[in-house]
């Protein structure tokens, strides 16, 4: 039987095996360059770690449960889990869930799925979009977290947008 390849989820598995080998982290976000970092390979992994702190210190005070969509190899939920979050992921790659089964120690319930397709019950404090906003089908996503939040939850996310400014 003849297996179909997304080429989604092969490029998030490309990512993440240049980045564990070139770039020396697991991490895949572009990372959080402040102070003046220079822009080079080796200071990936430090603007990387930055970014996972800048998102934890905007979660909302009270918020326990965490919906990780789009979670790469599992470093910002493990960072959460630490935290004393409870986390779930949402990733498409067998590779990459694997990969944060392994890191946060099982500690995360992994949905190995596109996030339009996410079928559960459980409802979250905060659904989280890092970096992984901008892949999804927008109206198919809105419905879904409305779907996934408690009543007074929260959604959270840093992602690359474009505005086309009038000039």
């Amino acid at each position: 039987m003849t297996q179909k390849i997304s080429l989604k989820e092969l490029g998030l598995d490309i990512g993440s095996i240049f980045g564990s080998y070139f770039l020396k982290t697991e991490n895949m976000h572009y990372g959080y360059w402040k102070d003046q970092v220079e822009i080079r390979p080796e200071n990936f992994a430090a603007a990387q770690e930055e970014f996972s702190l800048y998102l934890k210190e905007r979660i909302p005070e009270g918020v326990k449960t965490i919906l990780d969509v789009g979670c790469g190899s599992g470093e910002l939920a493990q960072l959460l889990l630490k935290s004393g979050y409870e986390v779930d992921c949402v990733s498409p790659s067998p590779y990459l869930s694997e990969k944060v089964r392994t890191l946060t120690d099982n500690k995360a319930k992994v949905y190995e799925t596109y996030y339009e397709n996410l079928k559960t019950t459980a409802r979250y404090d905060l659904v989280l979009f890092s970096e992984s906003f901008q892949y999804l089908l927008l109206e198919k996503a809105i419905f879904k977290i409305k779907k996934f939040l408690n009543k007074e939850g929260y959604l959270l996310i840093c992602d690359f947008f474009k505005k086309d400014v009038p000039g």
